[in-house]
């Protein structure tokens, strides 16, 4: 029964090994480039507030958990002001530059997606609406 164990552990590692040589992996971009360390650290404080106001459930608890949910939040949106106000930067800059191409990339990145609306559905009978005002309501 071990010597199975030990070639499967064997294969493994082989198979492990030969899978990282070959496949590289690449670090992932951070999605919200102004989240850092400070505010990881601050998040995790109001957590640890949170799961002590839970477990004791005293109004000293509670304060101490909401003055550090608002600290949170102003060291939030603070870093989310200052991300946007560098980025606005980078983008004029681009466009004073006359690189049109890198700014509206930019200019396209930077705003969000917008959502289609459908023009057709079904109603209740089974039948296609294509009404904008019928499929709407």
């Amino acid at each position: 029964m071990s010597n199975i164990k030990e070639e499967w552990e064997r294969m493994k590692e082989a198979i492990t090994d030969a899978a990282s040589e070959v496949i590289q992996t690449q670090s992932r971009t951070p999605r919200n480039e102004w989240w850092d360390e400070e505010s990881r650290q601050q998040i995790q404080k109001k957590n640890e507030a949170r799961h002590k106001w839970l477990q004791q459930n005293t109004r000293a608890s509670q304060e101490a958990y909401s003055k550090m949910r608002i600290v949170s939040n102003v060291l939030i949106r603070r870093k989310k002001k200052a991300w946007m106000n560098n980025k606005i930067l980078q983008i004029e800059h681009k466009h004073k530059r006359n690189n049109a191409r890198k700014f509206y990339q930019e200019i396209k990145n930077f705003k969000p997606q917008q959502s289609i609306v459908p023009t057709t559905c079904k109603d209740t009978a089974g039948n296609t609406i294509s009404q904008i005002d019928k499929v709407l309501s």
